[in-house]
């Protein structure tokens, strides 16, 4: 194994570059959103490489990656996901693999920022949706999580007519995420907008079980706190997916 030498200044300009997208793209709207409740746990804008990664210049990071998270070296596959990042930053699937694998790891705000960073160059990846959603309620910010969910619905092709379904002029868009401060629970109207966009979604498939529809209702249910519903949707899903 070859191991590369420290290269301060690379890592300070590599981390200045991340920090700089993140005030463009992802801190705009900062001031507007007021100050977080101490019930929340703030969710981090900018990802943190790891410093001294071995496999910086790795020239198959992102394949190694993938086989180290399925063999379950979390530790190593994180920094060869990382490392194929640094090479294509822009490479949507990697931050999709990182982003659930430092799930996996229960580093959820990483895992976060890396989901978030895959949706702006792929809005429309619903796994990476599915799992920041996840990631978001495991964090406590809920209300996040109910619009990932609802983002996730609307961009789907098999469920996304029912969100025209449900539009009303009263109502606006379920799918649309709302303003607003950000507080520990989502509004109760906006969760119950998006968790009748799920039931009505399990009605047409009363004769299978789409697992990844029924891990949002657990999710969804989770949130408004019907705990026995929560788990009967989250066993549904693992009696089709048993590792979801």
């Amino acid at each position: 194994v070859v191991v590369f030498q420290s290269d301060t200044e690379f890592w300070d300009k590599m981390q200045a570059e991340w920090e700089e997208l993140a005030r463009r793209n992802w801190l705009e709207d900062s001031e507007d959103q007021g100050p977080v409740p101490p019930t929340v746990t703030p969710v981090e804008k900018v990802y943190f490489f790891s410093t001294n990664n071995p496999y910086r210049d790795w020239p198959s990071a992102f394949a190694e990656g993938e086989e180290k998270a399925r063999e379950g070296d979390l530790n190593a596959a994180v920094l060869l996901l990382e490392a194929a990042i640094l090479q294509d930053p822009q490479d949507s699937e990697a931050w999709q693999v990182l982003g659930t694998t430092q799930a996996e790891n229960e580093n959820e705000q990483a895992a976060i920022v890396a989901l978030q960073r895959c949706l702006e160059l792929r809005p429309n990846n619903l796994p990476a949706l599915m799992a920041l959603a996840v990631s978001f309620t495991n964090s406590g910010v809920q209300r996040e999580a109910c619009d990932a969910l609802s983002r996730w619905i609307s961009h789907n092709p098999r469920y996304k007519h029912l969100v025209l379904d449900h539009r009303s002029p009263l109502r606006g868009s379920p799918a649309t995420p709302r303003r607003g401060p950000r507080t520990s629970t989502p509004a109760r109207a906006e969760l119950q907008d998006v968790l009748l966009l799920f039931q009505d979604a399990a009605l047409l498939n009363l004769e299978c079980v789409d697992p990844d529809l029924q891990t949002g209702l657990g999710v969804l249910f989770n949130l408004s706190s019907d705990f026995n519903r929560a788990v009967e949707a989250f066993t549904a899903a693992l009696s089709v997916r048993p590792q979801v």
